[in-house]
């Protein structure tokens, strides 16, 4: 099968582009929203009787008006946030995968890649910020008549980010290792509208960082109960 889809999206300002989040910023009454346009183009195939499935996708967005929510205002002597001149694009392909040989248990995997970039100052392009060029998991399910887990392993690529050290105020470009999370979640069904479901997030205990100079969390465990009617 051959499928393809065309949008458009619009993202309007946030609290912190519209107000900040310290005392020297000056909102902005011009700042415009985010608008992007976006297409896709695929294929998908099943095979062996439906228990292996697969499909390609290649997909491109532009994004207009992107906006800076740290800006230096020479008039003022503050900050504030503005639209960023020209365009910002992301572009690349997507693979996924599936493996049912039985009802009880599948294994699905993905793999992105992503080609983002944006325009400088000086109208040249460069990779955008926290957009991994290679991404990809794989997870494992096994379900029972009444529980069901899954295994879940996913690979973030390196990263680029902007460092604003408090002296001298200029932002510095920086990298971001990979990293491989694993997780382990699970649930069982105590009635047919009483779930309870577990899980346990980075599992292996991976020392990462997703935005420059914040630590993420270590093993991480959680319990709840999902009630439907």
């Amino acid at each position: 099968n051959v499928f393809a889809a065309i949008g458009e999206s619009v993202k309007n300002p946030t609290f912190t582009e519209r107000f900040g989040f310290f005392t020297n910023f000056v909102g902005n009454r011009d700042l415009k929203p985010e608008q992007s346009l976006h297409w896709e183009v695929g294929a998908r195939r099943t095979m062996l009787d439906d228990q292996l499935s697969s499909s390609i996708t290649v997909f491109s967005a532009d994004l207009e008006n992107e906006i800076n929510g740290f800006v230096f205002d020479s008039t003022t002597g503050g900050f504030t946030s503005a639209n960023v001149e020209g365009d910002s694009t992301r572009e690349g392909v997507e693979l996924q995968m599936k493996y049912a040989p039985g009802a009880r248990f599948d294994v699905q995997a993905s793999y992105t890649y992503l080609n983002a970039s944006q325009e400088d100052l000086g109208g040249k392009d460069m990779t955008e910020v926290r957009r991994p060029e290679h991404s990809g998991s794989v997870a494992f399910n096994y379900y029972w008549d009444r529980a069901g887990i899954n295994l879940v392993v996913s690979y973030t690529g390196e990263q680029e980010d902007d460092f604003f050290p408090p002296f001298p105020p200029f932002q510095e470009r920086v990298a971001l290792d990979s990293f491989t999370l694993v997780s382990l979640g699970a649930r069982y069904n105590l009635t047919d509208r009483l779930t309870l479901t577990g899980r346990v997030e980075n599992l292996a205990d991976e020392d990462y960082e997703q935005v420059y100079g914040f630590q993420s969390p270590g093993v991480s465990a959680y319990l709840g109960i999902r009630v439907s009617w």
